[in-house]
C-alpha cells in the first residue's frame, strides 16, 4: 500500500510538470499558426517523457520534447 501511495504521488508530481495551458496563437491571422493539445499516458504509473511550450515572442513558440530511455520510476526521476 505504501509503494502504491508513493507511485501515485510521483504520478501527480509528474503531471504537475506538464503544461497546464498553451501559448495563445489565436490572435494571429497566419494560416500556418499552430494550435496545441496533448494527451499524456505513460506505459506505467510514471514515465520518462516530458514536454513544454514557451511563448518566445509574439510570433514564436518554443517546443521542448524530452524522452528519457526506459519507463517507470527510474526514468521519471531522471526527467524530474
Amino acid at each position: 500500500a505504501l509503494l502504491r501511495e508513493e507511485l501515485e504521488m510521483a504520478r501527480e508530481f509528474q503531471n504537475a510538470l506538464l503544461p497546464s495551458g498553451y501559448p495563445d496563437t489565436s490572435r494571429h491571422s497566419d494560416p500556418l499558426r499552430l494550435g496545441f493539445a496533448h494527451f499524456y499516458q505513460p506505459a506505467s504509473t510514471v514515465g520518462g517523457d516530458f514536454f513544454d511550450l514557451m511563448e518566445l515572442d509574439e510570433h514564436r513558440t518554443g517546443v521542448l520534447i524530452a524522452d528519457v530511455m526506459g519507463h517507470g520510476a527510474r526514468s521519471a526521476l531522471v526527467t524530474a
